[in-house]
């Protein structure tokens, strides 16, 4: 769970991503939820990290490639806040390191 510019994001894996609006809590107590990101087939793992821009709209999240073998599946997933659901997923960046 974390918070971005007015919206609170809500992560549980394996592949749920919900967006809800900060901005109407004050006056309904209950903040509505603005929609549900996909994730494209990237699986979201039991034990992940959850980051935001410090200056904008960027939410970060870990993920695995299904369609990659175990030892290159690692991926960063990067959505922007407060857009609609089929415009939100801005990039993903393959984590596979290779030091050889």
């Amino acid at each position: 769970m974390g918070i971005a510019q007015g919206e609170l994001i809500l992560v549980n894996p394996p592949n749920i991503i919900e967006e809800y609006d900060l901005d109407e809590m004050y006056e309904t107590r209950d903040p509505p939820k603005t929609k549900t990101f996909p994730t494209f087939g990237y699986e979201i793992p039991d034990k992940f990290d959850l980051d935001f821009s410090d200056q904008g709209d960027m939410v970060y999240i870990t993920a695995k490639d299904t369609k990659l073998p175990a030892s290159q599946n690692s991926v960063i997933l990067v959505y922007k806040s407060g857009l609609p659901a089929v415009a939100s997923l801005y990039d993903v960046f393959n984590l596979n390191l290779n030091y050889d």
